[in-house]
């Protein structure tokens, strides 16, 4: 089969490991660079890409398919759909992924947070050992619109409120340089 190259719609990032390898699960694994990114099952360029990877996988005769549903766990620990189907791509840590914003510029060192809108340029491979199926190897991510990753959330989303007006942001004479104690009066 002729090596594939697809750069996949825009979709929402899940788990990017973009910046650095994730580890392996277990000892017998290899780090590598990975991402998860979920759609809609109704977005008509998702269904022409998710058709173009089942016809790989129906030639393999394998069922080794990359796409499946998102899932999360319920207050039971029990997996539910999420309503979004999701693909995972990855590479070796041989072959860190080239990630650009949506200005074509590279990003050093990105990262990505869950959210971020981003597009996979990859490589699906079939293979017919272990069953079958289809590995989506990622040689580059785009980032369209970045939710960085961290805790970057508002203090107003944690319930705190601030006060009327902050005090500005230079010191005035009368102040005390950071890190000196201010001067006490004698009694």
């Amino acid at each position: 089969m002729a090596k594939v190259k697809i750069l996949t719609p825009a979709g929402e990032s899940r788990f990017a490991w973009l910046d650095k390898p994730r580890k392996a699960f277990d000892e017998n694994g290899e780090p590598r660079y990975e991402i998860t990114v979920v759609f809609q099952k109704t977005d008509p360029e998702w269904i022409k890409f998710c058709k173009q990877i089942q016809a790989m996988v129906a030639e393999t005769g394998g069922k080794g398919n990359p796409i499946g549903w998102e899932t999360i766990k319920d207050e039971n620990d029990k997996k539910q759909k999420t309503g979004l189907l999701k693909a995972t791509f990855h590479t070796g840590i041989e072959f860190p992924p080239a990630v650009f914003d949506k200005f074509n510029r590279r990003m050093e060192n990105p990262k990505i947070g869950n959210g971020s809108i981003v597009k996979v340029f990859c490589n699906p491979s079939a293979y017919k050992g272990f069953g079958g199926g289809v590995t989506l190897y990622m040689s580059a991510v785009q980032v369209l619109d970045l939710v960085p990753y961290g805790n970057s959330a508002p203090a107003e989303s944690y319930g705190f409120t601030a006060a009327s007006e902050p005090p500005p942001a230079e010191l005035s004479e009368s102040a005390p340089a950071a890190g000196e104690p201010p001067e006490l009066e004698p009694n």
